[in-house]
């Protein structure tokens, strides 16, 4: 999906094996983002989630995180369990809580904290 959704009340995946791939430009305005059983959340760029929202990943459910990926959300469950504030991503990743079970990719998602400035990549020449 490009571009922001024009619907109100929660987002649920349920699809078996089925993924919502969020690009460049896309955003849910839902406050309640569910994945279920086999179903991912695919991010390829930063801010496609509302900052206050909640994330809920059920059994299998689970969110790929894609490169230089740093995504907030105000909320995140595990099933019915609200996990701390904090840094999430998978193994792959530089997040504080990683968790290969529901995370895959380089990505990191900020539960509850503002992501770090990201500063622009800076290139240097050497002139003798």
């Amino acid at each position: 999906m490009n571009g922001n959704s024009t619907y109100t009340g929660s987002t649920t995946l349920s699809a078996d094996g089925g993924t919502l791939k969020l690009g460049s430009g896309a955003s849910l305005v839902s406050s309640s983002i569910i994945v279920n059983s086999a179903a991912t959340l695919e991010l390829t760029s930063s801010g496609s989630l509302p900052n206050d929202g909640t994330l809920t990943l059920n059994t299998d459910g689970m969110v790929n995180l894609g490169t230089e990926v740093q995504e907030q959300i105000g909320e995140l469950k595990f099933g019915s369990t609200t996990q701390p504030n904090g840094s999430y991503g998978s193994t792959l990743s530089v997040a504080d809580n990683q968790n290969d079970t529901y995370f895959s990719g380089t990505g990191v998602l900020y539960v509850g904290v503002e992501p770090p400035p990201v500063y622009p990549k800076l290139s240097v020449i050497v002139v003798r």
